[in-house]
């Protein structure tokens, strides 16, 4: 089952130990069950993953990276030929192994087994360009065309001159601008991969509610629930939460880090928060959303 942290929220327990590497790389926890025998079969993924072996037992051969022979033994398994392993190593209950982008590896379950698969990724630049053309056509971005009333006449009209190159390039690179990249890809970055699992919210939260809640309960953001910030924009309020651009007044700019940083929110965390009236609006917006929810 792939995106557990999706729909259990213990998981995030789980991703919180790899919070050594930031989560915009982060893409999902995957779990899978297997009997004895059990396995995908030898393959190749794109992405950093962590194995944690959550119970039973599983061998795990891994190869080196290399030109291996991919073929599809299945309309949606793509498999490696047989390589040989460089780590061939059998995983206990606690045991966890991790397997960079681009090695083969296949694992056979010993005995009744449950593994859980702890993935990072980045897009291709194919797939962020193409997501990027989607983003300038909703946006309207970039409508601006080429203007070249200083041209000269000229008996070449095949050629693109180097004079006409150069206008071509700087059209698409002054539209690649740091503002448009951060917009874009902090939008980008935060859509969540599979549909939030909202909770249903029992009645509209409002100040004294969430104060009263506050002071016996913690705030757990919701499993799949993304939220970043860019180092270079956070000082402008600006952060992105669930595949938005969000603004802040620039003198709250402190508090993106405590909302994006932290799965769990305390009291000490939110007060300070809560103190201003327009922070405390969009709060209570994003709870009664269920974005963010009580443990209890």
């Amino acid at each position: 089952m792939q995106a557990l942290n999706n729909w259990v929220p213990e998981v995030s327990q789980l991703i919180e130990c790899f919070d050594f590497i930031p989560r915009w790389r982060f893409d999902d926890v995957m779990v899978s069950y297997a009997t004895p025998g059990g396995g995908v079969g030898p393959h190749i993924d794109l992405y950093d993953v962590f194995i944690c072996q959550g119970s039973g037992c599983r061998r795990w051969r891994v190869g080196d990276k290399g030109g291996h022979r991919e073929f599809a033994a299945h309309p949606a398994l793509l498999h490696t030929e047989v390589f040989e392993s460089i780590i061939d190593v059998e995983l206990l209950p606690g045991d966890i192994l991790y397997i960079p982008p681009g090695f083969p590896h296949e694992g056979i379950t010993l005995e009744e087994s449950m593994s859980f698969s702890v993935g990072y990724r980045t897009s291709s630049a194919k797939d962020m360009i193409s997501e990027l053309a989607d983003h300038l056509i909703d946006t309207n971005t970039a409508p601006e065309q080429i203007s070249d009333p200083d041209r000269q006449v000229s008996s070449e009209s095949g050629k693109i001159n180097t004079s006409d190159f150069s206008r071509i390039k700087k059209q698409l690179f002054n539209t690649l601008d740091d503002k448009l990249i951060s917009e874009f890809s902090g939008c980008y970055l935060t859509r969540s991969k599979c549909e939030l699992d909202l909770p249903e919210v029992p009645f509209e939260f409002d100040l004294d509610i969430l104060f009263e809640n506050l002071n016996e309960q913690k705030l757990i953001r919701l499993g799949g629930l993304r939220c970043l910030y860019f180092e270079d924009s956070v000082t402008d309020g600006i952060f992105y939460l669930n595949g938005e651009e969000v603004t802040l007044d620039k003198n709250h700019a402190q508090f993106i880090p405590v909302l994006c940083d932290n799965q769990v929110l305390t009291f000490n965390m939110l007060t300070p928060l809560l103190e201003h009236n327009d922070l405390a609006e969009c709060f209570l917006n994003w709870l009664n959303l269920g974005y963010w929810y009580f443990e209890g």
